[in-house]
C-alpha cells in the first residue's frame, strides 16, 4: 500500500467501486464522468483498477475534481500497469491510495487481474458496472460483489455483460442516465456519517455513541427497518436512528426527520 495522503479507509466512508471495459463507448465515458462528478460532490471515495478505459476515466475525473480515489493494482508497487498511467498514479497519491496484495517484482498477469477484481468488490459498499462484455474482467468483480452481498448498480446499455446482469441478477439497481442514478442514490444511499451534522430526531442530542452498517435484508413494506443499512446510536437517548434521518444527508429538515422517525422507526431496533 502507498498512502501519502490523509485518507483513512474505515467502515463509515462512502465507498463506490466503478468498473468497466477497457474499450469503452462514448456513452459509457459520459455516464462515468457524470457519476464520478456526482459522487465526489457527496464526498464519496472512488475505487477502480487503474486499467485502460473506464477505470482510467473514473480515476482521472476524480483527480481533476480534487477528490479521493483508490487504485487497486494487479502487480507489485514497483511498477504501474499500464505504463501510460504512471502520471495518473502519481496524481492519485495526492489525495488517494495505491493498493495491492502483491510484492515487488510481480507483474500484472491475467490471473492476478482476476484476483484483483475481488478486492475491488470487497472494499466498497457499492459496485457500479458501467459497460462490459459478458467475458470481460469486470464480470469477476460483479460475481464477487454478489457473493459478498454488496449492492450492485448497472448502466442500462447494449453490452452483453450488462444485459446478463440486468436479466439474471436479483436486486440490481438499474439506471439509464445520470438523473436516474441520482434519484436511486437518494433512495438507496448509505449516507455519509459526519459527527458534526448529527442531530437525533428523538431527543435533539448531537452526541453519537455508535455508528455501524446493518446486514442487508430484502425490503419488506411492513417493516421499514428492512431497508435501513446504516444506523447511528444516540449517546443521550440510546435510540437507534436510521443514518439518513440523523445526518439528513438528503437535505430533509429536522422537522421532517422527526415526523418520519415517529411514523416509521420509533419501534427501536437494537444494534
Amino acid at each position: 500500500l502507498i498512502n501519502r495522503s490523509d485518507l483513512i479507509i474505515d467502515s463509515f466512508k462512502n465507498l463506490f467501486t466503478i468498473i468497466g471495459t477497457r474499450n469503452n463507448s462514448a456513452d459509457a465515458k459520459d455516464i462515468t464522468e457524470k457519476i464520478v462528478t456526482f459522487l465526489c460532490e457527496k464526498q464519496s471515495i472512488i475505487i477502480s483498477g487503474l486499467a485502460k478505459g473506464i477505470d482510467t476515466i473514473a480515476h482521472q475525473k476524480v483527480v481533476d475534481l480534487g477528490g479521493a480515489t483508490i487504485a487497486i493494482l494487479a502487480n507489485g508497487l514497483d511498477a504501474i500497469y499500464p505504463s501510460e498511467n504512471r502520471e495518473l498514479a502519481k496524481k492519485i497519491l495526492d489525495k488517494g491510495i495505491l493498493l495491492t496484495e502483491y510484492t515487488f517484482g510481480l507483474k500484472a498477469e491475467k490471473f492476478r487481474l482476476i484476483e484483483r477484481d475481488r478486492i475491488q468488490a470487497m472494499l466498497a459498499n457499492d459496485i457500479v458496472l458501467i459497460e462490459s462484455d459478458i467475458k470481460g474482467g469486470s464480470m469477476h468483480a460483479i460475481k464477487w460483489a454478489k457473493k459478498l452481498n454488496k449492492r450492485i448498480w448497472c448502466f442500462d446499455m447494449n453490452a452483453s455483460g450488462n444485459k446478463e446482469i440486468l436479466n439474471n441478477y436479483d436486486d440490481v439497481i438499474k439506471f439509464s442516465n445520470i438523473e436516474e442514478f441520482i434519484n436511486k442514490f437518494n433512495v438507496n444511499s448509505w449516507g455519509i456519517m459526519n459527527n458534526e451534522n448529527f442531530i437525533c430526531p428523538n431527543c435533539d442530542s448531537k452526541e453519537i455513541l455508535e455508528q455501524k452498517f446493518l446486514s442487508i435484508e430484502k425490503p419488506n413494506n411492513s417493516n421499514p427497518w428492512s431497508s435501513v443499512t446504516q444506523v447511528i446510536k444516540c449517546n443521550s437517548c440510546k435510540k437507534t436512528i436510521p443514518a439518513h434521518l440523523g445526518e439528513r444527508w438528503d437535505g430533509i429538515s429536522l422537522e421532517q426527520a422527526k415526523k418520519e422517525y415517529l411514523e416509521k422507526y420509533s419501534n427501536d431496533r437494537t444494534i
